[in-house]
């Protein structure tokens, strides 16, 4: 597996330098591609230790997911759809989000409770509920103004402000049930997606049947 593992990290990396190599030297593609301040964000959730370290909390999980996977007895396409839905979900749990990162996870998840019709979908509906409530809450939000509810660019942010209600207390726990929804999600795919296919898959190993009698 390790063979595998290295063999598809070197094609890749070639692959990578095969079709960008007339834009390494370009500033413009350097900024977007290696110095994106959005990609950066996988460093801001760390932990703080003792002379000035910091344990990167996105790094460490993804190390974890693939010496996992290095375990997995058998492939199919199945676990990798479902692998790849579960690593996507695990990313926004742990960066500050942004709207269209949600997305990355929607194909993963239809495919996933459409294959697994005995996950409760309302789990699904939750997330898609908590993702409307936390981006039409944050400040900012042209929500209102998109669907003719607000006036003068008003946000419901501000609303709650001007009627002495704590917004950011709303806005938090907004933020905690949108976080735990993708979570609850992310469960289901590793224990309905990714293990169970991996236990009781039978048709990913070699089966001999033998009869015999007189």
């Amino acid at each position: 597996k390790l063979k595998y593992l290295a063999a598809g990290l070197v094609t890749h990396t070639g692959l990578f330098f095969l079709i960008n190599s007339p834009y390494l030297m370009s500033e413009g593609f350097n900024m977007i591609v290696f110095h994106n301040d959005q990609q950066a964000k996988i460093f801001s959730s760390l932990i703080h230790f003792p002379q000035d370290l910091s344990f990167y909390i996105i790094p460490a999980i993804y190390l974890i997911l693939i010496l996992n996977s290095l375990n997995y007895k058998s492939y199919s396409r199945e676990i990798f759809v479902m692998f790849l839905g579960f690593s996507f979900g695990i990313l926004t749990v742990f960066i500050p989000p942004m709207q269209g990162w949600y997305y990355w996870t929607v194909p993963f998840l239809i495919y996933f409770y459409i294959r697994q019709q005995e996950a409760p979908l309302y789990n699904f509906v939750l997330l898609n509920f908590c993702y409307f409530g936390y981006f039409a809450l944050i400040p900012g939000s042209d929500f209102l103004l998109l669907n003719q509810l607000g006036a003068n660019g008003s946000s419901l942010f501000q609303i709650l402000l001007d009627h002495g209600y704590d917004a950011k207390l709303a806005l938090n726990l907004a933020f905690t049930l949108l976080q735990t929804s993708i979570m609850i999600n992310c469960l289901w795919i590793y224990t309905k997606g990714i293990k169970s296919n991996l236990n009781y898959k039978i048709k990913n190993k070699p089966l001999l049947v033998g009869i015999g009698g007189n």
